[in-house]
């Protein structure tokens, strides 16, 4: 558990290297600004050599943006080459569906059992925000509300714990 809430909280620690013209662009990325973008996980891992925690955090921080099919970055590696760690922090197929919040630009997280119509809450700022479909996408959009404390709490989704953990390829 110390390795996916490490790996989690340190997974894009390589976007300090990324302008933030780029990372915070409103429009869509041209090739060459994903390019860059796509540097972000290698830089992260060459942060973290040296350090003490390094080993709990790397597979995370490198792996993060693989998918299952083996299309991912940096390296398209193989579903059974993906760390559970990874899987978890990351944003491929079966990992953490992450939004930015349209109010502070944190991260929201939206669970697969929510829907269209829902809503989802920004843990940083209280900002609610409910779920649209859009072309096939799910987007975010602030409705001016805020969450109540409960609304805020946070969950954990056990299915897709359950799911990539068992996905694991044993060593």
């Amino acid at each position: 558990m110390v390795r996916v809430s490490l790996g989690g909280f340190l997974h894009d620690l390589g976007k300090i290297a990324v302008p933030d013209a780029i990372l915070n662009k409103p429009d869509q990325m041209t090739d060459d600004e994903y390019e860059i973008i796509k540097t972000h996980p290698d830089v992260g891992g060459r942060l973290l050599i040296d350090h003490p925690l390094a080993d709990l955090a790397q597979s995370a921080v490198f792996a993060h943006h693989e998918r299952p099919d083996g299309t991912g970055y940096p390296q398209q590696l193989p579903l059974d080459q993906i760390s559970v760690d990874a899987r978890i922090a990351g944003h491929s197929e079966q990992g953490i569906p992450l939004h930015d919040c349209p109010m502070c630009g944190a991260s929201i997280v939206i669970s697969r059992h929510q829907h269209e119509g829902g809503h989802a809450y920004c843990r940083a700022c209280g900002a609610e925000a409910r779920i649209h479909a859009i072309n096939g996408n799910t987007v975010i959009k602030a409705t001016g509300q805020r969450g109540t404390p409960a609304q805020l709490e946070p969950g954990i989704d056990h299915d897709l714990i359950r799911e990539l953990v068992r996905n694991q390829p044993l060593s």
